[in-house]
């Protein structure tokens, strides 16, 4: 661009310029895909589910992009009543671009940063409203909650998900007794034969708080029980397409 030319559009924008930062920015339009962050409120937490939400939140809002849709939904003892507690595209500016991007973008990196932080601010209370607000449930709809929520976004470019979950299924479709003693390839077969593979074709899945029992003081699961019920998630998510999957105790744990 001559220098007559980029002083020409340097007045132009100088001329354009309140009446376009008077519109707040639509960070979705540079948004790639959703990510679906869902939090099990079956068990209530005590002070290591605590430690590990929060560890695992922290990390994991620290690899959200510029413009990724996040969306908070909760697993309960029916997946047709889980709630969505939040949505928000995730404020920032995209990154490169030659000096003409930079005069025409109306992407702030000022206003975009403060308003990061009033995003991770709501995000933050929603989750802090959780944590107070002690839960439990006789049952555990996650199978079909992991299916609904897939469902919904997928539409809307749906490409992570993340469930915080002990993973102890308690539904009609699979009782807790045939999780932990039955085999996986018959449990697996249950869901196939219900059709409720959920569709997480190029999916990116991370599952975490797996590992803890629902007996006074949450013990460890035995090792059998661990090995059947990591097993048949394994198998569950491979069927249902994730494009990756880790499964632990811990954000960004065990898995394949």
């Amino acid at each position: 661009m001559r220098l007559g030319q980029l002083l020409l559009l340097l007045a132009l924008l100088a001329g354009l310029a309140p009446a376009a930062l008077a519109a707040r920015q639509d960070y979705c339009k540079q948004g790639t895909g959703t990510v679906a962050l869902l939090v099990d409120r079956t068990t209530p937490y005590d002070q290591q589910d605590i430690d590990i939400l929060i560890a695992g939140l922290d990390r994991f809002v620290g690899e959200l992009k510029p413009g990724d849709r996040l969306v908070v939904h909760t697993i309960t003892d029916d997946y047709a009543a889980s709630a969505r507690k939040f949505e928000e595209c995730v404020p920032g500016c995209p990154e490169g671009g030659g000096l003409t991007d930079w005069i025409m973008a109306t992407c702030k990196p000022t206003v975009a940063k403060a308003e990061n932080r009033e995003f991770k601010r709501r995000l933050a209370q929603v989750l802090i409203g959780m944590l107070k607000e002690k839960q439990a449930y006789p049952r555990s709809e996650i199978l079909r909650t992991i299916g609904n929520v897939a469902e919904t976004w997928k539409p809307r470019g749906l490409n992570r998900m993340i469930v915080f979950s002990d993973l102890l299924e308690h539904s009609d479709l699979l009782p807790y007794t045939a999780l932990s003693e039955g085999q996986p390839a018959k449990n697996l077969r249950t869901v196939t034969d219900q059709r409720l593979l959920a569709p997480l074709t190029q999916v990116q899945v991370d599952m975490f708080g797996f590992g803890r029992g629902h007996d006074p003081g949450r013990k460890a699961l035995p090792r059998p029980v661990e090995n059947r019920v990591l097993d048949f998630w394994i198998a569950y998510l491979k069927a249902s397409g994730a494009s990756s999957i880790s499964i632990g105790l811990w954000y960004g744990g065990g898995g394949e």
